[in-house]
């Protein structure tokens, strides 16, 4: 009994998984769905309507054609509808069985016709899985690839998009394309959430290029933001203060500085945040 099931389970198919990924590729996948989608939409009707009205099964061919087309819509935006729900919430399962989640989104970009929307959703999934798998070469790939888009009524989610990329240029020691997402980021209306992550981002990337000063501006106020994140969050971030503090001779502040964020973080922490200069700032966000 037991070899029985240690084998069916031995042979049981591997999950799926995406492979690496370009802009090229997500621009291939609209293009394929747009056509399918135009040739189902238009060529099931059109047959259909040229049957009836050739063998006389009706006598209004052309109002049957219209019930077909709209038929055939509703078909469409249904495949789209269940390729949607196998991604729609994976916030857990992200943390739970990436590799799982990995499956279901490899799954869905097969699929096809999708509508633009989801394909574009399911690639902010894949970005999100990448990021959490501190695959950061992909993560950029992926999110840029995404940006090019137009995301409608998500904003949200291209904000989530423009915080990973940063993050993930930043440990890539990219401080050009971290300036660059930084400045878009400015100019869009963030959450309570996201205005968080863009501080902890924007600090890190100050201290990278060396701007120690204008990370301390506004130092109260910066740290009042720091306590409404988690207690890693807020340590870190208190660590990141510290070291700006220090390098800039503000000695006074360095200590009390230094002093709160051993408060808030364990040993071990604290020596990781201070050899790295990094932390864990985005997390997958509003999966909407």
């Amino acid at each position: 009994m037991t070899e029985n099931n240690s084998s069916s389970s031995s042979s049981s198919p591997p999950l799926q998984r995406v492979g690496a990924v370009s802009s090229e590729d997500l621009q291939r996948q609209l293009q394929r769905d747009q056509m399918l989608r135009w040739l189902i939409l238009l060529g099931i009707p059109a047959a259909s309507t040229i049957v009836l009205a050739w063998f006389k099964l009706t006598p209004d061919p052309l109002g049957f054609g219209i019930m077909i087309m709209a038929g055939t819509w509703m078909m469409l935006n249904f495949i789209s509808a269940r390729a949607w729900q196998q991604v729609s919430n994976m916030a857990e399962l992200f943390a739970i069985d990436p590799e799982q989640a990995e499956a279901r989104i490899a799954i869905v970009l097969k699929s096809k016709p999708l509508a633009r929307q989801v394909r574009l959703l399911t690639w902010h999934r894949l970005a999100t899985l990448r990021h959490q798998q501190k695959d950061f070469d992909q993560t950029i790939a992926v999110c840029q690839s995404v940006l090019i888009y137009p995301l409608r009524n998500v904003h949200a989610v291209r904000q989530h998009l423009l915080l990973m990329l940063t993050e993930a240029q930043l440990a890539r020691g990219d401080a050009y394309g971290a300036y660059m997402s930084l400045s878009e980021l400015s100019h869009q209306q963030l959450s309570l959430t996201h205005s968080l992550q863009k501080l902890a981002l924007q600090t890190r990337y100050l201290l990278m290029v060396g701007y120690d000063e204008a990370a301390l501006s506004d130092l109260p106020g910066k740290v009042k933001m720091a306590e409404l994140m988690p207690t890693l969050q807020c340590g870190a971030l208190h660590v990141l203060f510290y070291v700006a503090a220090s390098r800039s001779g503000q000695t006074p502040q360095a200590d009390w500085l230094n002093e709160r964020s051993r408060l808030l973080l364990s040993e071990k922490q604290y020596d990781d945040i201070l050899q790295s200069l990094s932390m864990p700032t985005v997390t997958p966000g509003e999966l909407l």
